[in-house]
């Protein structure tokens, strides 16, 4: 293939991998979260796509899905929280590429970058969110609840499971469709 029509199959699975965030941010998990929030595989389309395209595509796309997000369901009291939130929170998901599956590794050690790379990309989308919600959110905090500890849980509240089951599902790929998961 050409380098155009790469260039071309590149920012179509790109759009590809979007619009399943979006379509997926639509079926969300409502249950007994610690303060509430949703958990919803949003997620997963961008950790795959970073998985398979590496970092910068993957941070990207996280962005952009970002921003589509807040314009679908918008949620903004400041424009740094916006970016806290939105672009920012899903970009750092995209951050999952810095981990790369190949033909050749075992299936045990697929699991274990999926499961690495979930955890990288949620972590920092709940630091994303934690400063936040620290920063203009405090205020609903419960009474004599400290401001952070609210946050914290709060955020944890759905990013944790979120994390749990994309990479549950994702390590289902590992042995039911390992090409989707390899470096291109």
């Amino acid at each position: 293939m050409n380098t155009q029509t790469n260039k071309v199959l590149l920012l179509t699975e790109a759009a590809i991998m979007i619009a399943l965030s979006v379509i997926l941010s639509f079926m969300k998990f409502s249950g007994p979260w610690l303060y509430g929030g949703s958990v919803s595989f949003e997620m997963l389309p961008i950790v795959l796509f970073a998985l398979r395209r590496g970092l910068l595509w993957g941070a990207i796309s996280g962005a952009v899905y970002g921003i589509i997000d807040c314009l679908i369901d918008p949620w903004v009291v400041h424009p740094v929280q916006f970016l806290l939130d939105y672009p920012v929170a899903f970009l750092v998901v995209g951050f999952a590429g810095l981990f790369k599956i190949t033909k050749a590794q075992s299936n045990m050690k697929k699991v274990w970058i999926i499961i690495s790379a979930t955890a990288l990309g949620s972590f920092l989308r709940l630091v994303s969110h934690f400063l936040s919600g620290v920063i203009w959110f405090g205020s609903d905090a419960p009474k004599g609840t400290p401001v952070a500890v609210y946050s914290f849980l709060y955020s944890l509240g759905y990013i944790l499971p979120s994390f749990i089951l994309i990479a549950f599902v994702l390590s289902l790929f590992v042995k039911s469709a390992p090409q989707l998961l390899e470096r291109k």
